[in-house]
Formats: C-alpha cells, structure tokens, sequence
C-alpha cells in the first residue's frame, strides 16, 4: 500500500513539473486593440508572441444585430513575434456613427499551439462633433445643433413614435435603439436600407428608421404631427 502511494505521487510531481512547462509554451497576447477613425477607418491591432513561429491570424467581427460575423485575415509576417493589424476602410464598408458590436482574434503557430482573445466591445463614433443625448433603456437619441429645447422635442416625438409602433404591433424592441440627428445632410448622402425589426414571435415586421441600430436624419426641421417617424428620409454622411 505504501510503495501504491509513493507511486502516486510521484505521477502527481512529474505532472506539476510538466504543466509550467506546457503553459509557458502557449501564445502569449501581448497587445488587443481597436481605434476608431470615422469617416476614414476602424482599425483593429493584435501582438503575440510565441517559442514557436507563429503563421495564422484571423480577425472577427460582429455588428450587434447581425446574425453572424465577418472573418478578415490581416496581413503579417511570420515569426515568433508578430504584428497584424487590420484596416476596416469605411468608404468601401460603410459603418453609421452608433453601430455596437464585438471583435477577437484567433492565432495558430507552427507548433499547433492555438490562443483566441476574449470577446471585446467597440462603437462607431463621430468625434468631429460635441454631442448631446437623452436616453431611456430601450431608445438613444443623440444631436449636436438646434439646442436643448429642439433636442428634447425630437427625443419626446421619437419615444412616443416607437411605443406607438411597438403598441400598435404588440412587439418588443430586443436592444436599445439610436437616432443620431445630423443639421444638414451633404449632397453625396447615401440613403440606407431601413432596418427591418422582426418579431421572434410574430410576422409582422416593424420598420424603424435605422440603419443596423443607427440613423441620421435631416435636422431641424418640422417635427412630425403625428409624433412618429413617418417619412423621414434616413442617410449617412460619406465623409
């Protein structure tokens, strides 16, 4: 009985000698970053260093209320330590100010050794301007001209537009939505696709004026009689 136990715990010594060993092995994420750039880019960055070489890396996002993500493989050279950054050009795939949304990275080296970083948080923001907001938990409204009292009308009429349409409906809204409000649209506005909000429970489908969670709209101009929405032509500056 005596020589079973000595026999075990020399098993149970020579694993502890050998997980430091394997752990030191691992890919070691030295640097995780994200850098907003309206209007020119978003640019994601990653560091690692490895005993081994290191020959993969994979960026990916995901756009809160998109189903699935977008995989990008950065350009990087090769080696123990690596360098990789990725360059997502707004003028080719155009983000809204306000669009959320999570990235990581995955890499691999040559010793097969895999790391994956956890999940981060980033925003699309328009740092040109001095924004204001008034919010609730389920709606965001975001101005920067026409002052306070113009701010606070606008935000009064779009609460009320989306408990009408959420009443009319019988829907519930799954995230905090965005109004960003722009005082004057630029000639080469792009209109967006509205954003269609389905129901898991219903058919009906209730368009709200947002782009991906986010929308510019003409500013200051009359407020709708009817407190909603309607009609409102929703675009996204290109530069």
């Amino acid at each position: 009985m005596k020589r079973i136990s000595i026999f075990l715990l020399t098993i149970f010594a020579a694993l502890a000698l050998v997980a430091p060993a394997h752990a030191q092995s691992a890919i070691n994420i030295t640097a995780n970053t994200f850098t907003n750039n309206f209007r020119q880019n978003l640019t994601f960055r990653l560091e690692a260093t490895s005993p081994a070489k290191i020959t993969d890396v994979a960026l990916f996002v995901q756009i809160d209320g998109v189903a699935s993500s977008s995989r990008w493989l950065p350009e990087f050279t090769a080696d123990s330590k690596i360098q990789a950054a990725y360059v997502w050009n707004l003028s080719q795939k155009y983000l809204p100010p306000g669009v959320t949304g999570q990235f990581w990275w995955t890499a691999e080296d040559s010793a097969g050794n895999k790391a994956q970083t956890n999940r981060q948080s980033f925003r699309v923001e328009d740092t040109a301007k001095k924004w204001n907001k008034l919010a609730t938990d389920k709606f965001a409204f975001y101005w920067y001209a026409g002052g306070d009292t113009f701010g606070k009308r606008l935000f009064d009429a779009a609460v009320a537009g989306l408990n009408a349409v959420t009443t009319d409906t019988n829907t519930t809204v799954p995230r905090q939505l965005q109004i960003i409000v722009y005082a004057r649209l630029d000639r080469r506005a792009r209109v967006f696709r509205v954003w269609d909000y389905v129901d898991s429970h219903r058919t009906e489908r209730t368009k709200l004026w947002c782009a991906r969670g986010a929308a510019r709209i003409s500013a200051p101009g009359a407020l709708p009689k009817t407190g909603r929405f309607r009609h409102r032509r929703v675009a996204a500056l290109d530069e």
